[in-house]
């Protein structure tokens, strides 16, 4: 398997499959007392290889069957991984199946509750059967402090199809500030904002996806700079205003303590996402761990009257 994953690294995916299609021969080989202890190999390796070979955009209708196979094989051999219980829905779902999708995924929740992009999986499993309502529901079960930017997208895809534009582009507005760097928030906040008549901002927005597309992709976004180019011709339109937030919303971060006051109880972690100092106070901390600088923590990161925050904060090692 690590050979395989080698192969992986250096793009040669044909090569890292011959590894590990001969991998999952030689275990179908094995008498069942010799297969013992090696379930939770196996159940990886037929999980890799589906996954690649639906890796491409021409996915043949025999590798779909393969790949479908090989993610079941995969949760017959270790059923207690979640994993690939949410492998197995999120193929099923792209594959156009959305209820048998959800019941995949149901059972990744069951096994691993905590996991909040298993009901966002979920949600958008209904999303395609065209239940928004029941979208959204899920979504809402997610703690305001797990609802990352592409929950927040989740919840705006929601609002829009149930005709709240101005809902879903509060939603989308907050997905851009925590994600700046993701056209695709841009994009779809440029749109909304169009349709609501609010032509300056809906330009801003749009201009800024198609720098950040054209800096990913190399290349503009053509669909983008037309829509930009019809909006010139529109009147100006009554401006959108974003307002703050009732409850702020958090997300879930690691980082490393780089100052600690024992006198003022209070200090700063560095956030190992995008390395800024996040203020901490000791009484914040889970089971009153005296925190010391180069400690590893994990924390819910909020935004504060002064700047970033950590609500709570849960030690994890030494740095």
């Amino acid at each position: 398997m690590e050979l395989g994953k080698l192969y992986e690294e250096v793009c040669l995916s044909d090569k890292a499959l011959k590894i590990y299609r001969n991998g999952i021969q030689i275990y179908t080989t094995l008498k069942p007392d010799q297969k013992k202890g090696l379930e939770s190999i196996y159940s990886k390796v037929s999980t890799r290889v589906a996954k690649l070979i639906c890796s491409d955009g021409n996915i043949s209708e025999s590798n779909i069957n393969e790949a479908e196979y090989l993610f079941k094989e995969g949760i017959t051999a270790d059923p207690q991984n979640a994993d690939t219980w949410y492998r197995l829905g999120d193929f099923i779902l792209k594959a156009g199946k959305p209820d048998d999708a959800i019941s995949y995924l149901q059972k990744a929740e069951t096994l691993a509750p905590k996991k909040e992009y298993i009901p966002h999986k979920i949600a958008q499993a209904h999303l395609k059967k065209g239940d928004s309502d029941q979208a959204l529901k899920i979504y809402e079960t997610i703690p305001l402090y797990k609802r990352t930017p592409y929950i927040l997208h989740g919840m705006a895809q929601c609002l829009l199809k149930n005709g709240k534009l101005k809902d879903g582009a509060y939603y989308l507005h907050m997905a851009a500030q925590r994600e700046p760097d993701k056209w695709y928030h841009h994009r779809d906040l440029g749109l909304v904002l169009a349709d609501l008549g609010d032509r300056d901002q809906a330009i801003n927005f749009l201009d800024r996806a198609n720098q950040l597309y054209k800096k990913e992709k190399g290349e503009d976004f053509a669909k983008i700079l037309a829509k930009i180019e019809e909006l010139k011709e529109m009147p100006k339109g009554e401006s959108v205003i974003f307002e703050k937030l009732n409850a702020p919303i958090t997300t879930i971060s690691y980082g490393v303590v780089i100052k600690y006051n024992s006198e003022k109880g209070f200090g700063f972690i560095k956030d190992n996402n995008d390395g800024k100092n996040v203020f901490f106070h000791i009484s914040k901390i889970k089971n009153q761990i005296i925190p010391k600088t180069g400690l590893n923590v994990k924390f819910a990161r909020e935004i504060g009257e002064k700047g970033p925050q950590a609500s709570k904060v849960w030690v994890i090692s030494r740095h």
